[in-house]
């Protein structure tokens, strides 16, 4: 059985929110359709599916690769289930690059969110006292 007419039905017969259902339907036809679309089941492996998302790192940031890997993942574990001949191995091993480290302000020391409070304090907006308040309650509830 080819892979569009599994990922027909998976689509058509999961229970997803409309959303999301929205959001694999676009992932799959506007990149794993062109990828593996036409080929057998049986002949989805590791090294084929690793090639898509090599790809897909190439051009896109970590968060959307995720949701390119999560849409091909919920249909694999389906087909597993239903075709007890299939089984895909090294899902673990898929590599979809790196997320991106966030550097942003993190107060460690009581001094710092001190100064970090000044900081707001002395600013032009309008919402510094809410802000203030913002910093306060997450400094101390972590």
């Amino acid at each position: 059985m080819k892979i569009n007419n599994i990922y027909e039905e998976y689509i058509n017969f999961t229970p997803l929110s409309p959303r999301t259902k929205e959001l694999y339907i676009n992932v799959y036809n506007n990149f794993w359709k062109k990828e593996i679309g036409n080929l057998q089941l049986k002949d989805l492996n590791y090294t084929i599916f690793q090639n898509g998302i090599n790809k897909l790192v190439t051009k896109y940031n970590y968060n959307t690769v995720k949701i390119y890997k999560n849409a091909m993942f919920k249909f694999i574990e389906i087909a597993e289930a239903i075709n007890t001949d299939f089984k895909f191995a090294g899902k673990k091993s898929i590599y979809i690059g790196k997320p991106i480290k966030k550097n942003g302000f993190n107060p460690n020391t009581l001094q710092e969110f001190y100064d970090l409070i000044e900081h707001t304090s002395n600013s032009a907006s309008k919402y510094k006292k809410q802000f203030i308040t913002a910093l306060w309650i997450g400094f101390f509830t972590g």
